[in-house]
This record gives C-alpha cells, sequence and structure tokens, in this order.
C-alpha cells in the first residue's frame, strides 16, 4: 500500500534578522541612531511612545446572530445591553481583553489609523476556555449552555440563505466546522427584560463577574404601531404649514 504524503507545512517563516530590542516603561522618549563614528544618522531621531493597557483581564464577547451570521459585532464593555429583536439564535465567543486608549492603540496598528486620545477601547487577547454560558431570567437559572462546532451550509437554489447547523465528524467528513461558540436561542415569548448572562469555570463552578452582560427583547407585535407614531411629528408639522400658509394668503 503506498503511504500517505505527510500534511505540508501551515506556516510561514521569515528569515533571522537584527534588531534592537528595547524594553522601556510607559512614557515618551526620542530615539536615534548613531554611526561608528559617532555621529548621528541623519533622519534618524524619531519620537517613541510607550504606553500599556489601564486595565486588564477584563471579558468581551463576539457575537454571531443567527439571521446574519457574516455581521459579527462585539459587546466589550460591561455596561453595554445586548438587545435583540423577536425570535433569536445568538452564539457568543468570550475573549479575554485589555483596555488601550484608543488613538495610541489604533496608531499601533497603523500609523494612518484615527482615534481619540481621551477614549479607551477594548482589544481582546486570547478566548476563554474551559467555561459554561450562564443564561439567568428572572433571577434563577434558566440554561447552561457549553461551547460547541458549528457549520453554515449554504442552501441550494435560488433562495441564497444558509442553515447553521452542530458540527460533527461524521456529518461533515474531512471538513472544518467553521466557528465555536455559545449557542443562546431566545423565544419571542420571553418578558422584555430581566435577563443575563455569565460564564462560570466547569471544575471550580465560579462565576466570572466580570463577564456579566444585560440581555433585553425588543417585541416585534407593536413595530407598526411605533412606525406610525414617528410618523405624527411630520403630519403636525405639515397641518401647522397649511394653517400659516393660509393666513399668508389671507
Amino acid at each position: 500500500k503506498e503511504p500517505q504524503p505527510p500534511k505540508p507545512p501551515d506556516f510561514y517563516v521569515t528569515e533571522p534578522q537584527k534588531y534592537y530590542i528595547l524594553n522601556l516603561p510607559p512614557g515618551n522618549y526620542r530615539i536615534r541612531l548613531k554611526a561608528d563614528d559617532g555621529t548621528i544618522v541623519e533622519g534618524s531621531e524619531k519620537n517613541l511612545l510607550v504606553f500599556t493597557a489601564r486595565r486588564k483581564e477584563g471579558i468581551g464577547y463576539e457575537i454571531i446572530p443567527g439571521n446574519r451570521w457574516t455581521k459579527r459585532e462585539e459587546c466589550n464593555d460591561p455596561t453595554n445591553v445586548i438587545y435583540a429583536a423577536g425570535k433569536n439564535v445568538l452564539y457568543f465567543r468570550p475573549y479575554y481583553q485589555d483596555e488601550y486608549n484608543e488613538l495610541y492603540h489604533n496608531k499601533l496598528l497603523d500609523p494612518q489609523n484615527e482615534g481619540r486620545e481621551e477614549n479607551w477601547k477594548w482589544v481582546h487577547t486570547e478566548p476563554v476556555k474551559d467555561v459554561y454560558l450562564l443564561f439567568y431570567g428572572q433571577d434563577r437559572l434558566l440554561k447552561r449552555v457549553d461551547k460547541k462546532p458549528y457549520k453554515v451550509k449554504q442552501i441550494p437554489g435560488p433562495e441564497l440563505g444558509y442553515n447553521i447547523v452542530e458540527f460533527t465528524r461524521e456529518s461533515f467528513p474531512g471538513e472544518k466546522p467553521t466557528f465555536e461558540g455559545y449557542q443562546l436561542a431566545l423565544s419571542q415569548d420571553l418578558p422584555k427584560q430581566g435577563y443575563q448572562i455569565y460564564l462560570e469555570k466547569k471544575k471550580k463552578n465560579i462565576l466570572l463577574t466580570e463577564s456579566r452582560r444585560e440581555i433585553r427583547l425588543i417585541k416585534k407585535k407593536n413595530a407598526s404601531f411605533l412606525y406610525y407614531l414617528s410618523l405624527f411629528p411630520l403630519v403636525v408639522g405639515a397641518i401647522v404649514f397649511i394653517i400659516r400658509w393660509r393666513k399668508v394668503e389671507k
């Protein structure tokens, strides 16, 4: 039997190069290069800003909506509220995160990036592992969710839709899952408020308090009423305009 060829490498290694390594505390510095003869290399003077995270080891979420899985959203600030309309399926991917100055971090990624020095941003560092996602409602535990792999399947035909199904090697031999996450199915019959999610360590059953997020459900049955209500100021404005126009005509 002919042996199977080895798996080709899937990584890339650059050639060894020499660099100058600096390990400095946060602050503002000026750096420059000095030639062997002691002169300063022209154009080598640069400003150097060293910064660090204001807060570390927070927990944020990447959220994948089941009805538009390519439009992923983030919920990083602990004070953020997650809104869900009607019947909805959300897939949560938790990450550890550090908080950095928005301008400094944006410039670190690309000097052409913009940002505001007075703003701060959370940056994901690594996935949170070995945890359950807990779904609380009305001060009681409603569901404990474990992480699972999922596969996005395109629906054949002119509809151009897709389904998200749980991935198994038996169902998809030789393939890989599209993503992994914690699936939370929200019913449109649930009360609108009073829901939270937490992460719980599997082995120690410890709640990670920094993982708490509030979830609010938005009902769709009154959506038409809200639409007509939004037109009310326009109708009032039109009536006032007609009344004033008639007075001017007189």
